[in-house]
């Protein structure tokens, strides 16, 4: 099992030199010295994949490109990680949660990469990735053991292992190795926003850390604008963290911008109803509760599906009581 004493000194304390955007496995550089035509496919449904991880559509398309690929040659290693890769794109839900199909089904595929090469980094840290997601704790851990021992300067790597740290409880841990990650990584927006996923998630499990919440939340929007779940998440927070139904309309408005999905279109209507429950009784501002409650009521108008989503928070209280009066 994976020393997390030593894992930690190593992640912490040494600082790769490497350009992480630039950086490839010496696995899939073997690959494409040996079949430029093949990893060339290959290559071209990692770029679908790296650039459009919120689309369906997008993540399918390189999953085909890569199928026929392994009709070609099954015994092509890279091309079972970006589907892997892919597949995981497709099962993210929200709130850093994977349905349990996609995660079965990425597992089978990293496995039959690793069965052609067992030392393949990229596969062994996405592996310990699934693991981490299915709650096997342990296996996750030797596979990102087996990573660092090959120690290719794999660029997610650190993250996914201060992840595991959140995983086991040692929140300090994981953000310590997040923020030094992040400091290091500034000038690659993904990298350094995937720093900043840890350091939140790490964040959501410690109480009375809603100002290191918010700070990061924006730090993450302002280096990586282009991501819908990034807005998403952060009226996610304005909503539930802090009643604030202005910020969260306004964040959930711009993540449905960039991206049409379920989530935000349910923070948007629930920040809807907070804003009519908050001003119903203000007569100053009774026409903009009503404009509220419309457009809320056109987004999600089963209003008891609402109360039960929201139901546990107490921020949103006098929102579920104001809508239960209305449905007696």
């Amino acid at each position: 099992m994976l020393n997390i004493r030593n894992t930690l000194f190593i992640l912490i304390f040494s600082v790769s030199q490497l350009a992480y955007s630039d950086w490839v496995s010496t696995i899939d550089k073997e690959y494409r010295s040996r079949q430029p035509d093949l990893y060339d496919k290959v290559q071209n449904s990692k770029d679908i994949i790296d650039n459009n991880q919120a689309s369906r559509k997008m993540n399918i398309q390189a999953v085909n490109i890569l199928l026929l690929v392994i009709e070609e040659d099954d015994k092509f290693a890279p091309a079972y990680v970006q589907i892997a890769r892919a597949i995981s794109n497709i099962g993210y839900k929200i709130n850093n949660e994977f349905s349990s199909v996609s995660l079965k089904s990425q597992e089978e595929y990293l496995k039959i990469a690793l069965d052609i090469e067992p030392d393949y980094d990229y596969a062994l840290a996405l592996m310990g990735y699934t693991q981490m997601f299915k709650n096997n704790l342990n296996s996750a851990a030797d596979y990102y053991d087996h990573a660092s021992k090959v120690d290719s300067g794999y660029p997610y790597l650190r993250s996914q292992l201060a992840q595991l740290q959140t995983r086991f409880g040692n929140y300090e841990a994981a953000i310590k190795i997040a923020t030094v990650a992040y400091e290091e990584n500034k000038d690659n927006p993904k990298i350094a926003s995937s720093m900043i996923n840890e350091i939140i998630f790490a964040l959501k499990k410690m109480p009375g850390k809603l100002a290191e919440l918010d700070y990061w939340h924006n730090k993450r929007i302002e280096i990586y604008p282009e991501k819908a779940w990034n807005w998403g998440d952060y009226a996610n927070l304005k909503l539930y963290g802090f009643g604030d139904h202005e910020s969260a309309i306004k964040y959930s408005e711009k993540a449905l911008s960039i991206m049409n999905y379920e989530h935000a279109r349910f923070l948007l209507a629930a920040s809807h109803y907070k804003k009519w429950s908050d001003y119903k009784d203000n007569p100053e501002k009774s026409d903009e509760a009503m404009k509220s409650f419309r457009i809320a009521s056109q987004i999600y108008p089963d209003r008891q599906k609402v109360i039960i989503r929201i139901s546990n928070n107490s921020n949103l209280a006098n929102t579920v009581k104001a809508l239960k009066l209305l449905n007696e």
